[in-house]
């Protein structure tokens, strides 16, 4: 019977997992522009977006540049906006590499 009640109080209880789910969102596709420029962890400018690939939940999957001469598609959770600044934790090398 006890164990009953406890379970029966764990199933109202509510868990505190909003915070991690929002945050594993990640950035919403409408807050990403075409034509915004992008910059790497060196704060240089990689190149601006030519378009914002979409997951279903509205989350951006990746953003699409042309770097030397060629689209690349940087992944959305290398992505991040701060002070209006959208940055990719990806060094220019490295998107090179994509």
């Amino acid at each position: 019977m006890r164990s009953l009640l406890i379970a029966a109080v764990l199933a109202v209880t509510p868990i505190a997992v909003s915070p991690v789910v929002a945050q594993d969102a990640g950035l919403k596709a409408e807050s990403i522009r075409r034509g915004q420029t992008i910059k790497d962890t060196a704060a240089s400018r990689v190149g601006t977006v030519e378009r914002v690939e979409s997951a279903a939940d509205g989350s951006v999957s990746g953003v699409r540049i042309i770097i030397d001469g060629r689209f690349v598609v940087i992944p959305g959770t290398s992505l991040s906006l701060k002070d209006g600044i959208l940055q990719t934790s990806l060094a220019k090398k490295d998107i090179r590499k994509l």
